[in-house]
Parts: structure tokens; sequence; C-alpha cells
């Protein structure tokens, strides 16, 4: 493993704040090379600070970070922004407005440059980049007479076109239209793996971490709360602000009733299962972190809309509950479902070609390999 990035132990607590919490505490990661690595969190997590603390617009209280080889925080330690080998690209895009397309990429060339390009070599840069971002037609234009998305596509050319190290991203989507955003995830993630360059991407949307990311850090009050690959956050959560966070969830309250033990290859009992008590029957999961649970214990369990399986028979097989269609909508490529049990209401995502009706019986299913559970 080569580190592009490397934080260690980074606090930061803004000047004035009194009594409030730190902005970041403890903060430890590494990214790797070529590595999309992202900041999720909600507003006031830490992950905007953090990213400005690499980026240098920030000195944090203490801690290092380290870009390759050079240490640019540490102790006394601060090499300015300038200095560091990064793009950036914000929330607001930032372009010049007076400028062409030409002149916004060209500008980071004429300023940083440690000797004078040749015309004809800061062209040829400044061209290759517009080509890959598609814009190559707009040179003359203005940066005013761009769409939103050309604007972050010019955007992104002008952190690219010095050929950084590192690039980081700021929540570049979010002033995007629902489509438009869908549109340049695709193209962000496509540039970045064409490139090869090591991003690290600051954002609230979990669909975005979800689809973009190699590895995700989960913020919550400054620290890291959960730190894996998209699908470990998504299926396996270690927590419940985590399991919330990634996507839609449902949390179903519970009691340990019984566990299933086995020796593990020291010879250790490691609990492989556990059945609960619940407010609608009795439910079984096996979800590795079920090592935790002991008899008697309250825990809770979430289980993803899509893992929530709807039949109009009973499959005959455990975890099937009688339920009731509440509410059915057509959303394209899915029906989304409310279903109750009992009291519990539950959602449940299922194919398109889906025919549950409103007020119809349905068998629900709660795969036991499906149910994270989470002590309480």
């Amino acid at each position: 493993m080569v580190a592009a990035i490397e934080v260690r132990s980074l606090h930061h607590r803004y000047a004035g704040a009194g009594d409030h919490p730190a902005a970041i505490n403890d903060v430890s990661f590494v990214v790797e090379e070529n590595q999309f690595f992202t900041l999720l969190g909600p507003s006031g997590c830490g992950k905007t600070t953090t990213l400005r603390c690499i980026a240098g617009l920030e000195r944090p209280t203490s801690g290092e970070i380290r870009l390759g080889d050079v240490v640019v925080v540490s102790g006394r330690h601060f090499v300015p922004t300038h200095k560091r080998d990064i793009g950036m690209v914000f929330q607001d895009y930032a372009v010049w407005p007076h400028m062409t397309v030409f002149e916004n990429v060209a500008f980071p060339l004429r300023m940083t440059s440690r000797r004078r390009m040749r015309a004809s070599e800061l062209r040829g840069k400044v061209m290759s980049t517009l080509e890959l971002m598609g814009m190559e037609r707009f040179e003359k234009r203005r940066a005013t007479q761009l769409s939103g998305g050309q604007q972050q596509r010019l955007s992104l050319a002008r952190a690219l076109v010095r050929e950084p190290q590192v690039l980081l991203l700021d929540e570049p989507l979010s002033s995007l239209d629902a489509r438009l955003r869908s549109r340049m995830r695709a193209e962000l993630r496509r540039i970045q793996r064409q490139l090869g360059v090591t991003t690290v991407f600051v954002t609230h949307d979990q669909v975005e971490a979800l689809s973009l990311s190699n590895m995700i850090a989960v913020m919550n009050d400054g620290d890291i709360v959960q730190l894996g690959r998209p699908r470990d956050l998504y299926f396996r959560p270690q927590t419940q602000f985590v399991g919330n966070l990634v996507g839609a969830a449902n949390l179903v309250h519970g009691r340990v009733i019984s566990v299933d033990e086995a020796d593990d290859e020291d010879g250790t009992p490691v609990v492989r299962a556990a059945t609960l008590e619940t407010t609608f029957g009795t439910l079984r999961v096996t979800d590795p972190s079920a090592e935790q649970m002991r008899v008697g214990a309250e825990c809770s369990v979430l289980v993803r809309p899509e893992s929530v399986i709807l039949h109009s028979e009973s499959p005959e097989r455990e975890n099937v509950f009688i339920g009731r269609v509440e509410l059915a909508l057509f959303v394209g490529e899915a029906v989304d479902h409310e279903v109750s049990i009992g009291e519990l209401m539950l959602n449940a995502r299922a194919a398109s070609v889906t025919r549950f009706r409103r007020e119809e019986k349905v068998f629900v299913e709660l795969p036991a390999s499906s149910c994270v559970v989470f002590a309480e």
C-alpha cells in the first residue's frame, strides 16, 4: 500500500469557539494512491474542516498531515496552500466570470509554473484538459455564458490542468439539479479513473458517496465513526447512525432470547446466530455482529427496504410474518411499499413488475442474513 495522503491525530478547534466541541477530534486515516476517498456526514460533522486542513486553508490545532513523502503539517511546520501539490474544486465553482473558458483553465499554469511556458505548450495542456472534459468547443466562451454543469466541468478542468498529486472536492455537485448531478457523478468517476489522480471528496449525499468511492469515512461530531468500503458500510454498518446515514433503513426493537454458539478456530465459543423476541414474533439473525449478543440483552435490528421480501403465499421459511400493504408507490425502476405487521410499519422495495395493491395481505420475509444487530 502506497499512501498518497496520511492524516494522523488531527485536532482542530476554531478560535472563539468557547465551550463548543472541537470541529475535529483525533481524526486519522490513510488515502492510497489513485484512490477515491470520501468524507461523508451531516452538516457540522467536521468533513469540510478536515478537507480544508489537507488543502492548507485551515491550520489545525494539532496533528500531522503528509502528502506523499512531504510533511505539510506537523507541530510548528506548516506548508502554505500554494506550495502543496493539490487541485481543489469548490461547491460554488469559483470560476472567473470575466475570463474565457480557455483563460480560466490557463490561469493556474500562468500563476504557478516554475518556468515560463511557451504559448504552444500552454495551449496544448489547456486544450487536452478541455477535451478530457468535453469542453474544447467552448474555449472562447465566457464563463458566465455556461450552464451549471459546464461551469462545474470548467472548475474541474482548472483544478486538473497542473496534473496535481491530489484532487480535493468540496461538495462539487450539490448546486446541480438531480438529473445533471447523476450525469456528473458518472463523468467524475470516469475522469478520476482515467487520470488515476488520488481524490478526496466531501459530501453529505449517501448516493454520491456509495457510487463514487473506493473508501468512505463516515464522520459525526468531529470523529470518524466508521471507515470502510461502500458495500461494507451499507450492508454491515457498525452503528445505527451509520446505518441510517448511508441508506434507507427499517429499525426493529427486540430482546435476545437465545443464541447459537460454535467454536472458533482456536476453540473459543463464538455466537453465530441469535433469536430475538419482537412485538410481531420471533426473529432469527445470523449477522456476524450477533457475537456481541447475550441472552436477555436489548437490541435493535436494521433491515434495508430492498432486503424485505414480499410474497403472495407463505414460502414456509424462517422469519416470515403476515402483513398488509398500506401503500404502494411505483417509481419506475421499483415499487416502494409500506407494509404493516401488527403495529410495526416496514418499508419494502420490490422490482417494478411487482403488483401488490393497497390493503392486500402479504407474507413478509426478513432474511436472517440481511438483519444487522446493534446492542442497546
